[in-house]
Order: structure tokens, then sequence, then C-alpha cells
């Protein structure tokens, strides 16, 4: 078990990001001017937040609340949380903006039990 940040949690999120953002930025006009920057934005970030489907209410609240937060995790829980994050980074909808659902089971989008939650 260790302690971490927020903060942590979104640097994760961030560095991931960048290596799939320009295909993201296409299908999003605003973003045209940021296609160059391999770096995600922080609303860029957010958006990623609220729109992932493996993670809780919980989980997303923590993560896009502001003021410094901390948590305790294992590195099982860490670990689950980088899959969840490339699961949805790699997938059509978050890609293309498009819904897709021959690469998505329904039954693990919307099935409680899937979710990643705080584990404290």
């Amino acid at each position: 078990m260790q302690s971490i940040t927020k903060e942590y949690l979104l640097d994760i999120i961030q560095k991931k990001m960048s290596v799939t953002i320009h295909l993201h930025r296409k299908q999003n006009p605003h973003s045209l001017n940021l296609a160059l920057y391999s770096k995600a934005t922080a609303q860029e970030v957010q958006e990623f937040i609220l729109s992932i489907p493996y993670f809780d209410a919980g989980l997303k609240n923590f993560l896009a609340s502001a003021g410094e937060q901390q948590t305790i995790i294992s590195q099982t829980w860490e670990l689950e949380f980088v899959k969840k994050c490339e699961l949805w980074l790699g997938s059509y909808e978050w890609l293309y903006g498009k819904p897709n659902f021959l690469n998505v089971p329904f039954n693990d989008m919307h099935n409680n039990k899937n979710y990643l939650s705080l584990p404290y």
C-alpha cells in the first residue's frame, strides 16, 4: 500500500494520452491548433476522465475535483487503473468520438462490477 496524490494519477493519464491524442484531436475542430503538441492539455484530461466508462462516479469526482487530495492504493489497483485508462484510450469511441458497439461489449461498459472505484 502506498499513499499517492490525485496529481500522480492525472500524470499517468496524461502520459498515456500522449500516444494517441493526435487521433482524438482530429475529431474535434476546436483542437486543430493543438495538433502539433503531443502532450494532452488539462481540458483534454478532464474530458477523458468524464467520458471513461470504466471509472465509477467516486473515482471521477476524486480525479476531477479541485484541491490536493490523497488516497492509498495498492500496486494491483494501480495496474488496474492503468489497464482501464489504456482500454479507453485505445477505444474507437475515444479516438474517433463515435460509438462502436462491436468493439466494446455492452455488458462491460454498463456493468457496475467492472467499474474501478477508489480503494478507500
